[in-house]
């Protein structure tokens, strides 16, 4: 069931409807939240404007001294079905708008990952609003963000600021993992064959490396020098060598299809990480320099994947 949510802006308050499923199971969700409001498109998608409207001073809409505001109150209640709970800003405004309406209200850790994320989607989701957030460089990380990009080992601090593009880079190296795990059910069975055919011990490898197995054999005719820094000489040759073996199991249309797949987002993810590790870098220095310009054309992230002992360059010959 959708909740709806009491977002506060720099001229009023606004009534959101968002994903209450995500907000009920925070423990297992709430890393993913603000995910969905990485850029405008995601936010769209995720929630809708009900209402907003602007107050001349936003203490006498709701206080612990004046209550509610009759003019908040009727805004709050004509969005609320009956006995539906509103996810609000603060412990503040939860209390008073219980106690004055009657209405039960929910502020959690999952709420404050929803409303970080509308802040920093306002300009999109609010275009009457007009406050300075466009113009800020920073924003404060909030806990599931830094809590991925820690699991990604970037070098993150929880009270950190980072950019716009910063935040955009980590939600697609998110989606770039996501969909790549999407298939790792497919993978690992793909290194579970090569392990027990061609006696190659798989334990250990990346999808990203399977794929390129997973090529080698289906074009063992192809002298892609390109292939020859991900295995040893003998792994390499054992793979070409074997390949007519894997042909009653791997269709070779179906499988260069999953190794174009899963090799464009394996590279869309690392040249996106080497981007926001140089965000990152910067943003430790954010209050003695500015950014300089993101060294990645947003339009032009195809990737290159950087593995040690490998020439970037000749990643584009696979």
């Amino acid at each position: 069931m959708a909740v709806k949510v009491l977002f506060e802006t720099p001229s009023g308050f606004a009534i959101f409807r968002y994903n209450g499923y995500k907000l009920r199971h925070q423990v297992a969700l709430m890393k993913e939240i603000w995910a969905d409001f990485a850029d405008p498109d995601s936010a769209a998608h995720e929630v809708r404007l009900l209402g907003f409207k602007t107050f001349q001073n936003k203490v006498h809409a709701i206080s612990q001294s004046t209550g509610v505001s009759n003019e908040l109150a009727k805004m709050i209640r004509n969005n609320l079905q009956p006995r539906q709970r509103l996810a609000v800003g603060n412990e503040d405004y939860k209390s008073i708008i219980e106690k004055e309406l009657g209405i039960r209200c929910v502020y959690d850790s999952a709420v404050a990952e929803l409303m970080w994320g509308l802040k920093i989607q306002m300009q999109s989701l609010l275009t009457p609003e007009n406050s300075d957030l466009s113009n800020e460089d920073y924003f404060p990380m909030s806990t599931g963000m830094y809590c991925f990009l820690k699991g990604q080992k970037f070098d993150v601090k929880p009270d950190m600021m980072v950019t716009r593009r910063a935040i955009e880079l980590a939600f697609l190296i998110y989606a770039c993992d996501r969909h790549v795990n999407k298939r790792r059910s497919t993978l690992r069975s793909v290194a579970a064959h090569i392990a027990k055919i061609s006696c190659i011990n798989t334990e250990g490898w990346d999808f990203h490396k399977i794929a390129v197995a997973l090529k080698i054999i289906c074009c063992p005719e192809e002298n892609i020098a390109a292939t020859h820094p991900w295995f040893s000489t003998g792994h390499w040759r054992t793979l070409k060598s074997d390949a007519p073996k894997y042909k009653k199991l791997f269709f070779k249309g179906a499988s260069l299809s999953l190794y174009d797949e899963v090799h464009h987002h394996c590279n869309l993810r690392i040249k996106a990480g080497q981007e926001l590790t140089s965000l990152i870098k910067l943003a430790k220095n954010v209050d003695v320099e500015q950014p300089r310009e993101a060294a990645i054309d947003q339009d032009d992230l195809d990737g290159k994947k950087i593995y040690p002992d490998i020439d970037p360059a000749i990643l584009d010959e696979l």
